[in-house]
């Protein structure tokens, strides 16, 4: 298939759970308005925690509709929150009817579950090593939760709930790669569309704070934000005061479609996915190489696929952590791709109002991103009084700009070193 005869993929459904708001309009009313949703933890104790704030949905109800009845034994948090997401999703294309089961898949990002580290302690409780690795299954078997607490915890287990929900026999898979999880997600569901593998595709990501073991893993590893006092500023992505990130949860969902089939039924088009770049860092597990080589490869094969120069990406939402590495390295390989070249994106970070969803976050920032192309927004990026940078970068203000938005470029870069960049069009060339 050539370049000219693949279909066009577009954008024909949006669904959110964020800490903004369980569904999308309440998620971008907010976001528009630059609220920071951070705050001291609730949904566990996190008294003498070294960091006990984070951004947390709140008061969430689950659609029972979402969900099959035979699936509901497998949801957890972060599983009601994918569901809930690729429902509003799915509703809002209007799809359901118009797309053969096997020409339709689901591709959605995840991150470790919600076992608890107590969960843990209870199972290994009384198991004697000494007796050799043979005893552990018989001491489980005895100890240990059901089946279904395996299962609920699986990383693919969001996929099976959805795929059952929605019929998706065309494809059902998962990409579980830390922060870059949700848009490696959506680029794969992209090029699928794209390839003429499927027709349309139930992409995006979803992560939580509970089950503890994960923000426990971040406070171990020193990047969470420690200004506690004042939790609504913690997160201040490009900001030379800033600390480490707010971590957060929440779902994002999108369903890719062929343009001719979403025309044909009078679908209403948000936006065109018209270019994903990935790339390794083959670097450390957690730093990044300070030539930022995995995040320039990754923005430039965004570019290249999409068929565009530097100069017509009118904003970038970037991985914007507020951590101290990953923002400056981001920042010097945004200048080496767009500004060394002439061009003056506008940068920002929707994470200063959401914190970092993890497997989440590409996913709730794409559907953010097709938002802000449909209605002609730019987020604000808050709490950015000093930024970093060789003072040549537009940053995105405390406030929403109301702008021509032609096209956005959204950055994931996940732990491990994995970097994928989607590039979101008005139009698809």
């Amino acid at each position: 298939m050539t370049a000219s005869s693949r279909p066009k993929v577009c954008i024909t459904g949006v669904g959110l759970v964020t800490p903004a708001g369980s569904s999308k309009s309440e998620t971008w009313e907010n976001v528009l308005a630059g609220k920071s949703m951070a705050g001291y933890i609730e949904q566990f104790d996190a008294t003498g925690w070294p960091v006990n704030i984070g951004c947390e949905v709140k008061n969430f109800q689950l659609n029972e509709a979402a969900v099959l009845e035979e699936d509901f034994s497998l949801l957890t948090r972060p599983n009601e929150f994918g569901a809930q997401a690729a429902f509003e999703a799915m509703t809002d294309s209007g799809i359901e009817d118009h797309v053969e089961p096997n020409r339709l898949g689901t591709i959605m990002g995840t991150g470790i579950g919600v076992i608890k580290p107590l969960d843990i302690l209870s199972m290994l409780n009384g198991l004697d090593l000494h007796q050799g690795l043979s005893t552990i299954a018989c001491h489980l078997e005895k100890k240990a939760p059901s089946r279904d607490f395996l299962s609920m915890n699986h990383p693919s287990t969001l996929s099976k709930v959805i795929s059952s929900r929605w019929n998706c026999q065309g494809l059902s898979t998962t990409t579980s790669t830390a922060c870059a999880a949700g848009a490696q997600a959506i680029g794969a569901g992209y090029r699928a569309v794209r390839e003429g593998l499927l027709d349309a595709t139930i992409v995006g990501g979803a992560d939580s704070l509970s089950g503890e073991l994960l923000h426990a893993g971040f406070c171990l590893l020193g990047v969470l934000s420690t200004q506690l006092d004042h939790p609504e500023t913690a997160s201040k992505p490009y900001d030379k005061h800033r600390d480490g990130f707010v971590a957060s949860e929440g779902a994002g969902v999108l369903i890719l479609e062929r343009e001719d089939l979403a025309k044909a039924r009078g679908a209403n088009i948000y936006a065109y996915l018209t270019g994903y770049g990935e790339s390794e860092n083959a670097f450390r597990m957690t730093d990044l190489p300070e030539d930022g080589r995995g995040a320039i490869n990754a923005m430039s094969k965004a570019l290249i696929e999409a068929r565009m120069t530097p100069d017509m990406v009118t904003y970038i939402n970037g991985h914007g952590t507020s951590t101290e590495q990953n923002d400056r390295v981001e920042i010097k390989a945004i200048e080496e791709v767009f500004y060394h070249h002439g061009a003056q994106p506008i940068v920002g970070s929707t994470k200063s109002m959401l914190g970092h969803g993890i497997a989440a976050a590409g996913a709730i920032e794409a559907a953010l991103c097709s938002l802000s192309i449909k209605e002609q927004k730019i987020p604000p990026s808050i709490n950015l009084s000093e930024p970093i940078g060789e003072g040549n970068i537009r940053y995105a203000s405390n406030k929403s700009m109301s702008t021509p938005v032609h096209a956005v470029l959204s950055n994931s870069f996940g732990f491990g070193g994995t970097n994928a960049s989607l590039i979101i069009s008005e139009n698809s060339p």
